[in-house]
């Protein structure tokens, strides 16, 4: 398993992200008893399990299967109660390589005595990898990308954040590009983007602003190794314009804040969106700490070795039968009546608290 804010993600909301609308009203339409049968049905695993952290001792299918965990952020797994933490906390016992990556992860992990490793994420790779995007920008003039997750833009309003963009001296003289980092449900909306276009274009119709959503990740990570400047909510956006040592500002958002203050980030993070204008000034004449983005990318490689020979090396017998007794542990706490209200109390406060 590699990369994502994983800790705390539920089945229900990884459906949410995944499943068609269709699918989605439908499922939605139905008891919560048979939403749980309906998700258990789908994933073949219990529906209190992470769908990213897949425990292995679930099933006597998967009980020899080798399991890494690479680049994550498990941070979330510290707020999970009853038979979710099981699942979860079982899944990262299964594992043979765990490495984590931002330092609140970690803590999270050093509570429980979880062997891990603290590494930046393997998405710094990029810049060994793919060195030719280190040319930067060949635009003129060159561009700006501007990503803001549904929500936040929802929040402040399409006719406010044209408005914030275009009375940004920073960003003058820049073509602005709305990035569509990501199209799952509840992440970017290329409907407030027309929006945003729309509003701009009547302050200023000559002023460049469109959309860019390039149909591939690959396509996506270039275009931000070469923008002029990365402004967005989106960490992997952040990581990539730091491998590629793009001036940039992280928006308002916990992940990327804990992210950037893990591994020294000498840019604007933790940006309100009212605030873009003055920290793309700052990010605009901020200098690199030098070194800073060779250093990460040869720390993700390395992790990623690490991550790679666990994953081809056969469990031990030590760790069979860990696995086992885990099998059989939880398969009794599993049927615990109190676990299961205890479980159920839980996430319908978690859900109140979403609302």
């Amino acid at each position: 398993m590699v990369g994502g804010e994983t800790g705390g993600t539920s089945m229900p909301a990884a459906y949410r992200m995944a499943a068609s609308q269709e699918r989605y009203d439908a499922w939605r339409s139905l008891p919560p008893r048979s939403q749980n049968s309906r998700l258990m049905e789908l994933t073949g695993r219990s529906v209190y399990g992470s769908p990213y952290l897949p425990r292995m001792s679930a099933t006597s299918g998967t009980l020899k299967t080798r399991l890494v965990i690479n680049s994550a952020g498990l941070s979330g797994l510290s707020g999970l109660i009853g038979h979710r933490a099981d699942e979860s906390w079982g899944a990262v016992h299964d594992a043979s390589y765990i490495s984590v990556r931002d330092s609140a992860s970690a803590r999270t992990l050093e509570r429980r005595s979880v062997s891990h490793a603290l590494a930046p994420d393997l998405v710094h790779s990029l810049r060994t990898s793919q060195a030719g995007w280190l040319a930067g920008n060949t635009d003129t003039p060159g561009y700006a990308l501007i990503q803001v997750k549904e929500s936040s833009l929802a929040r402040i309003g399409s006719r406010e954040f044209a408005s914030i963009l275009l009375n940004s001296p920073a960003l003058r003289g820049l073509d602005l590009r709305l990035f569509v980092a990501g199209r799952a449900r509840g992440h970017d909306s290329v409907k407030l983007y027309r929006e945003v276009i729309e509003s701009a274009k009547r302050t200023d119709p000559s002023r460049p602003i469109s959309i860019a959503d390039p149909p591939t990740a690959m396509e996506k990570a270039e275009l931000i190794a070469r923008a002029a400047l990365w402004v967005g909510t989106s960490l992997h956006g952040l990581i990539i314009s730091s491998s590629f040592e793009v001036p940039r500002v992280g928006l308002e958002l916990e992940k990327l804040t804990r992210y950037a203050t893990t591994w020294g980030d000498p840019m604007p993070v933790g940006v309100p969106l009212e605030a873009i204008g003055e920290a793309a000034s700052v990010a605009l004449h901020s200098k690199e700490t030098a070194g800073r983005a060779d250093r990460l990318a040869e720390a993700a490689n390395a992790s990623f070795e690490r991550a790679r020979s666990a994953a081809e090396t056969p469990l031990t017998a030590s760790q069979m039968n860990e696995r086992h007794d885990r099998k059989r542990r939880l398969a009794v706490r599993s049927n615990s009546r109190f676990r299961t209200a205890l479980t159920g109390s839980a996430e319908s406060l978690r859900a109140w608290r979403h609302r």
